[in-house]
């Protein structure tokens, strides 16, 4: 006898997924799935099981890029998972994405519950934009960065006594296939895992992430990427662009320091960030493949300002290293990675990027200058 979700199954038939490397469905390394669940004699599809299944609050923030958000919103929609609910953060746009998303959702979810209602947020003011039984909105006064932004949508969830059993981190960017959710939750709860990555891919359908090694991204930020037959295995940490989380996890990080990620990293390398709480907790990580997500490569940012990210990444890591290595390796880390940036300056500058070269080099001396927050010449 197998347990699935915690109901006893005392027989059950599996299909097969194409495998994502071979596309047969008959391969050892194709996606199992359980499809229908027979219990006490009684054939149950899977998906009429979902009031038993765990409750899940899907996390999206959006930044100037409503379009984008709008397509996210809708391949959340497609899950075939419904025991969900979807919040909504519009982090300080300067368009007219507020507008653009409101009026997607009244038209395609219906009218909004409640009246416009202003918040206060762990000192940040929040603006209730739009409320239904499956889409949530808040809007903020300023741009908080990403780290604060969920930070402040789960204070929000907390002050509404919602409990659900995961969050759903998801990149505006990014399109989550249909049973994506479905299969992230199915391996946290085969697995034990607190953190479950789903499968990175970008627009072309090549593999961007499936797992990595937490010291060798903090040193050379580049994913490690691995060949692997399992439906899942052990990873260091989670992708940024998309991880289911325990929710115990958020309550016991917010109980101790107030906040799930370190509201001064602003963006980037906040899965770095949770990587070494995870470590710390003992908390169990793994990637799934069979869980899949799309992502626009640096959709949500590079397109916007293109030094953002090379300036986040290189202050944030250094950072990071400062308050999570031992001095031993802190040391070391200081001049190699000191080295390789500086040598990834001169790279850009001879291929013209001078733009990216200086973000770089701003990135070092507020990094080591203890500089964090928004950078001062981050767009509005």
């Amino acid at each position: 006898m197998a347990k699935i979700l915690g109901v006893s199954v005392l027989g059950c038939r599996i299909h097969y997924e194409p495998c994502l490397a071979c596309k047969r469905r008959n391969c050892a390394g194709g996606n199992k799935m359980v499809d229908e669940i027979e219990t006490k004699g009684l054939v149950q599809k899977s998906s009429q099981e979902y009031k038993t299944w765990p409750k899940v609050a899907i996390i999206v923030l959006n930044w100037n890029g409503w379009r984008d958000t709008i397509k996210c919103l809708e391949s959340l929609l497609k899950q075939n998972y419904s025991s969900f609910e979807i919040f909504v953060l519009d982090n300080g746009s300067t368009d007219d994405s507020v507008s653009q998303i409101k009026n997607w959702l009244e038209k395609n979810i219906g009218l909004s519950i409640d009246s416009k209602t202003i918040l206060n947020i762990q000192g940040h003011t929040i603006y209730e934009q739009y409320t239904s039984k499956v889409i949530t909105m808040l809007k903020s006064a300023e741009n908080l960065g990403f780290a604060e932004g969920v930070n402040i949508v789960i204070s929000y969830m907390l002050a509404k006594n919602e409990n659900p059993n995961y969050i759903f981190l998801v990149n505006n960017d990014a399109h989550v296939e249909t049973d994506c959710l479905k299969n992230c939750i199915l391996t946290a709860q085969l697995s034990k895992a607190t953190i479950v990555s789903p499968l990175i891919l970008d627009e072309k359908g090549e593999i961007v992430f499936n797992g990595g090694n937490l010291y060798w991204e903090l040193f050379f930020k580049y994913t490690k990427k691995h060949s692997y037959n399992a439906d899942y295995w052990l990873s260091d940490r989670a992708h940024g662009c998309a991880m289911l989380i325990d929710f115990e996890l958020v309550k016991r990080r917010f109980k101790e320091k107030g906040y799930l990620f370190i509201p001064q990293l602003f963006m980037y390398c906040e899965e770095i960030d949770l990587a070494f709480v995870g470590k710390k907790w003992k908390y169990k990580t793994v990637v799934t493949k069979n869980g899949i997500v799309h992502h626009k490569s640096f959709g949500s940012t590079l397109s916007k300002c293109p030094p953002l990210p090379y300036y986040y990444w290189t202050r944030n890591r250094i950072f990071l290293a400062r308050i999570y290595l031992p001095w031993y390796l802190r040391l070391f880390f200081y001049h190699f990675f000191t080295l390789s940036r500086l040598l990834r300056i001169v790279m850009h500058i001879m291929g013209g990027r001078k733009a990216q070269a200086m973000a770089i080099w701003a990135g070092l001396i507020d990094g080591y200058g203890g500089v964090m927050g928004k950078w001062k010449k981050h767009p509005r």
